[in-house]
């Protein structure tokens, strides 16, 4: 038997780290939402929250950015 589907599927939010040459690891949270007519996720936004030091791992010593200049 099939799942049931849902009208107003839910929204799930991760933390993604991706890591640079020069050491620091940029954090960016994401928030995506199942698509049943491609039958995967699909990116809604993306907002990055800072940066680590190298060789830092936890979230507490995030440097905020810099706004970006328009």
């Amino acid at each position: 038997m099939s799942r049931p589907r849902s009208d107003t599927p839910k929204e799930h939010t991760s933390i993604i780290r991706a890591k640079r040459k020069d050491g620091w690891t940029y954090v960016q949270r994401v928030v995506s939402v199942y698509d049943p007519k491609i039958k995967n996720s699909r990116r809604i936004s993306t907002e990055t929250l800072g940066k680590l030091p190298p060789g830092e791992t936890d979230l507490e010593k995030l440097v905020p950015l810099e706004p970006r200049r328009r």
